[in-house]
């Protein structure tokens, strides 16, 4: 099964013309993000990377963007073939934009002064594949994000508990596959 289609009906959903990144118009995110999904080495995954790093999410600061960006990451996600390189650096993006925040702007729509709120319950939507990472103990940073989104710490800390040996590995965005 093609899993993309889940990512281009997210990203068809947008208006990208009109939606701002830090830049001005974010007509490139799709592009950018398409690239990050197709990339099959560890230099074009970090290429893809930061042409949406530093556009949505700039040092923690969010732009409208990143609100339409985090469905598209969830969709993504659901690959079960995904290499782990690629979901690695979804969730670094995923993390970057959830543990972001609001910079007041004197155009509200580029900076909505609900965006980090917004951006966080977009990316709940995720928590289930979140979890099957956690279990799988491929990808460290997952537990922080799920940390950051998840509203019910005994559920987190339970899970942890039934995980059999669990200890994830040291996170590193220089790990394949």
């Amino acid at each position: 099964m093609d899993y993309n289609i889940l990512v281009d009906a997210e990203l068809d959903r947008v208006e990208w013309v009109a939606v701002q990144q830090a830049s001005g118009s974010a007509e490139t995110v799709p592009r950018s993000f398409k690239e990050l999904l197709a990339a099959s080495n560890e230099d074009e995954v970090k290429r893809a990377y930061w042409k949406l790093e530093n556009h949505v999410v700039v040092q923690g600061r969010l732009y409208e963007a990143a609100i339409h960006l985090v469905p598209a990451i969830c969709a993504a996600l659901v690959d079960p073939g995904r290499t782990r390189l690629t979901r690695t650096w979804l969730m670094e993006l995923l993390f970057q934009i959830c543990n972001g925040y609001h910079v007041p702007s004197s155009n509200s729509t580029v900076n909505p002064p609900d965006i980090a709120k917004r951006c966080k319950d977009a990316a709940r939507n995720a928590l289930w594949i979140l979890y099957g990472d956690m279990v799988r103990q491929e990808i460290k940073i997952v537990e922080n994000l799920i940390a950051l989104l998840e509203l019910d710490p005994l559920r987190l800390s339970l899970i942890r508990k039934r995980i059999p040996n669990y200890k994830a590995p040291d996170w590193s965005t220089n790990q394949s596959r």
